[in-house]
């Protein structure tokens, strides 16, 4: 799909040229007739797609996801940075027992955001009903209007939506919803929950070239407060470095993608104050 995509001007240049030809009944330069099928040129050779870039394109010419889900890719993070999926914390909620608010668990989830409702209060405020879906169950969350005001900037639709706050039972359809307290896109979630950057090494790629391309990388990135952590591994030893201060980061997507590609897809991984604790 990458390589069509990108010769798609060449071919409609081709397809045009050749509807004008038979337009005027001229011959093309090769003595073919206006009746000659159009011979399309050979594809670019262009990087597929990454998976993100696959699946927006899915979305927006299919209305769904096809060979995959956003989510996916941030699966192992996700049940670092929270207490589980919502599925199962749905399943850890009790009985409401008639009570209302009576039952709710105080939970850290996430999700994909399906679809999003706002409505106006009787105090003039305006709040918000956001679905998320993380494949093991979809949830309706309520966000306060003052919450909204804040932070409403973080609700963007088929972005991930990290939620604190409270998870129970949904007294009109019987079935789950969660009350929000604060909300997070997956970079503030990161910035907030990370506590260290690990990166692994090995003796192979960490040759003369690679020091000063990691220091470049890290440098417009380090004002933040996640910790460095380097480990560096050959056949006969490993080497643990944790960073000072001055090498504290801002644990972003762009980052990650950039020492990913310098380091390798594996090596790179965020360490969470909560849930399992790492994340790749």
């Amino acid at each position: 799909r990458a390589q069509l995509l990108a010769a798609l001007p060449e071919l409609m240049r081709a397809a045009e040229q050749q509807h004008r030809a038979a337009a005027v009944g001229q011959d093309d330069l090769f003595g073919g007739s206006p009746a000659t099928p159009l011979i399309a040129p050979d594809l670019p050779e262009v990087p597929a797609w990454d998976e993100p870039t696959r699946l927006h394109a899915e979305k927006e010419t299919l209305g769904l996801y096809l060979t995959g889900h956003p989510i996916n890719q941030y699966r192992a993070e996700l049940d670092a940075l929270t207490d589980g999926r919502i599925g199962a914390l749905c399943e850890r909620v009790e009985p409401s027992q008639g009570r209302r608010y009576q039952n709710e668990r105080a939970s850290l989830l996430a999700g994909l955001i399906i679809s999003v409702r706002t409505r106006n209060t009787q105090s003039g405020g305006r709040m918000a009903f956001v679905t998320i879906d993380d494949r093991s169950a979809r949830i309706d969350v309520m966000v306060p209007p003052e919450l909204f005001q804040r932070a409403g900037a973080a609700i963007v639709r088929d972005q991930i939506l990290v939620v604190e706050g409270e998870l129970g039972t949904d007294d009109f359809n019987g079935g789950f919803r969660a009350r929000a307290r604060a909300l997070y896109d997956l970079d503030q979630a990161r910035r907030k929950f990370a506590r260290t950057l690990r990166l692994q090494l090995s003796a192979e790629r960490a040759d003369a070239e690679f020091m000063p391309k990691l220091r470049e990388t890290l440098t417009p990135f380090r004002d933040g407060t996640c910790a460095l952590r380097v480990e560096y591994r050959r056949r006969d030893a490993v080497a643990q470095l944790n960073l000072g201060a001055a090498w504290r980061v801002r644990p972003t997507e762009d980052l990650l993608v950039q020492l990913r590609a310098l380091c390798g897809e594996e090596q790179v991984q965020l360490l969470y104050q909560r849930g399992a604790g790492l994340a790749g």
